[in-house]
């Protein structure tokens, strides 16, 4: 027979098993949709995703203080700079604390940066994307959902990101008439 005291911690065990499987709200995953993230911009505009909602998004986390950031803000750069007129818009998320601003902006000045950066100095970024580590990068289609995610280095010619890209490039903007 079990005690008392460990019948309850087995019931609460198996309840939190119970629930590990259920789909729950915020949760990221490819498929399913992007919740809802608001930041500034370097400028202290309101920023945020429902805004780009119509938009192919590749939303990407880092820090001044990252070095693989700062090995992959050239390749994000160069795809911006490659793609953006099919429609792709890369929100760079800067996590940098409050107070370095400058440090951002001398930052893109260094990498040449020319897409949309959006400043995160709380970093409620990292809690609501689950990115456990920089960079962190989201692609997110026209329609709101998550096409692809990747802690780490980003690779745009890795072929599943490329995959992904295109795909997401290729579908018609929601509510868009059909060819």
């Amino acid at each position: 027979m079990i005690a008392r005291p460990r019948r309850r911690i087995l019931a609460v065990v198996l309840l939190i098993l119970a629930a590990c499987g259920r789909e729950r709200p915020g949760q990221i995953e490819v498929g399913l949709p992007v919740p809802d993230y608001r930041a500034v911009t370097l400028g202290g505009q309101p920023a945020s995703l429902a805004a780009l909602r119509g938009r192919v998004v590749l939303l990407n986390g880092w820090a001044t203080w990252c070095i693989p950031c700062q090995r992959e803000v050239p390749a994000l750069e160069k795809l911006h700079q490659a793609r953006r007129g099919e429609g792709l818009e890369i929100i760079g998320v800067s996590t940098d604390v409050d107070g370095t601003d400058d440090r951002v902006r001398q930052f893109m000045d260094t990498f040449g940066m020319t897409y949309m950066v959006w400043r995160d100095p709380d970093d409620i970024f990292s809690g609501v994307f689950r990115a456990f580590g920089l960079p962190a990068s989201y692609l997110i289609g026209r329609d709101g959902i998550l096409r692809w995610m990747h802690v780490g280095e980003l690779n745009p010619e890795a072929p599943a990101f490329r995959a992904a890209l295109n795909e997401a490039l290729a579908e018609p903007a929601p509510n868009a008439p059909s060819p």
